[in-house]
């Protein structure tokens, strides 16, 4: 099974029939990681290296991800290019899966 990370959870079930039964897509429904809400969230000495942390309400979702990253034999993160963004596309949008 190849598994496809994508943000948006309204395109997940458009982008499953466009891929196929050999895709599983899964949606993050946003953002997964942040920086910390009551800390600084970046290290000052080591060039403002960022301090991501996972979202409180996006834990059980992460865990759900990582028992399908386990499954999959290929992972690929799924970006959706605008025309307006991109000119020369052959149609209103194109996929590219990383």
């Amino acid at each position: 099974m190849k598994l496809v990370l994508i943000e948006s959870s309204g395109k997940q079930e458009s982008i499953q029939k466009y891929l196929g039964k050999d895709y599983k897509v899964f949606a993050t429904k946003g953002h997964i990681r942040d920086l910390p809400v009551r800390t600084l969230g970046v290290d000052v000495n080591q060039n403002f290296k960022p301090d991501y942390q996972i979202m409180s309400d996006k834990k059980k979702l992460v865990s759900q991800m990582e028992t399908e990253a386990k499954k999959a034999d290929e992972i690929f993160r799924l970006l959706l290019i605008y025309p307006t963004v991109f000119s020369g596309l052959p149609s209103k949008n194109a996929f590219i899966l990383l």
